[in-house]
């Protein structure tokens, strides 16, 4: 096996967990659901791969779950906001990314909406503990197909060595 020169990482479910799921489920009683539809539907609905893989913009899959469920529109903001929020950075693995450079690259690939670039920096502030991001919605590709790691952003990413080491 040959150096290491790059470490990648997940976002949803490793940089960022979501610690519980009672404001979710709470979401799928007052949407007359069963638990765990709001989170399949936002993330694994057909329209929300679309948008993972970049077909339909963030704000036009909020827009379209606001009209699925007949939400006023600060019903939907109400919704959006609870639904991320047991959705926590985890520091200890943020402090280990930030001591990985500059001696490796790191590296973000995700399935994730176009929102997310923005996110990162915005919201979690953990965009520049990465020297590449790479969003299945601004490619529109998604893991697991290994085109996603051949992008021409992927350059320190692109050997076929690399992809064969990726756990």
């Amino acid at each position: 096996m040959g150096e290491i020169k790059a470490v990648i990482f997940d976002f949803g479910g490793v940089i960022v967990r979501t610690t519980g799921r009672a404001m979710r489920h709470q979401w799928d009683d007052r949407i007359g659901l069963s638990h765990g539809t709001v989170e399949e539907t936002v993330f694994n609905s057909e329209r929300g791969r679309a948008a993972q893989h970049g077909i339909h913009t963030e704000p036009e899959h909020w827009a379209w779950l606001q009209q699925k469920w007949s939400l006023s529109d600060d019903e939907s903001a109400q919704f959006r906001r609870e639904f991320f929020a047991a959705d926590v950075v985890d520091q200890e693995l943020m402090t280990f990314i930030r001591g990985l450079r500059p001696q490796y690259t790191t590296a973000i690939i995700s399935n994730a909406m176009d929102g997310l670039r923005e996110d990162l920096a915005k919201v979690h502030g953990v965009a520049d503990a990465f020297d590449l991001i790479v969003v299945s919605a601004e490619f529109g590709i998604m893991k697991p197909d290994p085109a996603i790691y051949l992008h021409q952003g992927c350059s320190v990413l692109s050997n076929p060595k690399v992809i064969e080491n990726i756990l």
